[in-house]
């Protein structure tokens, strides 16, 4: 009866043995597999850090064309995160990426010269006692030189224009043919300008312009007005260049 005894606790000794095993074995799969599948998404949050995609990539050269001033824009990399976005400048001779040069955090005003750019640096919600900027500085990123400009703006809009020529000289980008204006042409400096193209054609030219005027109560205006110009024939981009106007370019890696 003891010898019986001893033999079914040997046996299942060795039943418990192999399905501890078994689990140990099955657990160490699992632990493999789950380590695995977490490198695979570090590796492919880490490629998607360095290899971005940007809905938006906009790029304009300055008037000494030493600078590149980059406009752009990617999803977060989460769902509910925000868009990173920014605009850069750096010079002509370094690869574009997000830390490269300086984040110029404003809006692009104009080219006022070779070397000094408008930035409109911020704009307080609110109705402005004058049409005067409430703030102004500088600051220089290697040698181009940034006025700041601040003020008080109660929004802006978009107008829609058309036009059937149009012409880059001594700093400006001038519309020609201009549908709702009387002179039938209207001018702007070059620096808050993109150009959208589909093929070899433009597409859509869209202006931004800090607009400071007085309503029919004398009361003092300060508007961020955009707006978008659309040819009313094929016009080619070729001749207009790409100083002081922001390009559009195909951008999915970084």
């Amino acid at each position: 009866m003891w010898a019986s005894s001893g033999f079914h606790f040997s046996v299942s000794a060795d039943i418990a043995n192999t399905i501890v095993c078994q689990i140990l074995i099955s657990m160490l799969m699992f632990i493999t597999r789950f380590v695995c599948t977490i490198a695979v998404l570090l590796l492919s949050c880490q490629e998607n850090v360095e290899q971005p995609e940007y809905y938006k990539f906009n790029r304009q050269l300055s008037p000494d064309k030493k600078y590149y001033i980059y406009e752009y824009a990617r999803y977060g990399p989460m769902a509910f995160s925000s868009d990173i976005s920014g605009t850069r400048i750096m010079s002509t001779a370094e690869k574009f990426s997000e830390a490269a040069g300086e984040d110029l955090s404003a809006q692009i005003g104009a080219w006022i010269s070779k070397d000094t750019l408008l930035l409109y640096d911020d704009f307080e919600s609110g109705w402005a006692s004058d049409t005067l900027p409430i703030r102004i500085k500088y600051d220089k990123f290697d040698n181009i030189v940034l006025k700041r400009v601040s003020y008080k703006s109660i929004g802006g809009g978009r107008a829609p224009y058309t036009f059937d020529s149009l012409r880059v000289s001594a700093g400006k980008l001038q519309f020609f043919g201009v549908d709702s204006v009387k002179s039938k042409s209207l001018t702007f400096s070059l620096g808050s300008i993109t150009l959208r193209q589909q093929a070899d054609s433009i597409n859509r030219i869209d202006v931004y312009e800090v607009k400071k005027w007085y309503n029919a109560a004398n009361e003092p205006m300060v508007t961020l007005e955009t707006y978008e110009f659309i040819p009313t024939r094929k016009i080619s981009p070729k001749n207009l260049g790409t100083v002081g106007i922001f390009m559009e370019l195909k951008k999915e890696t970084n």
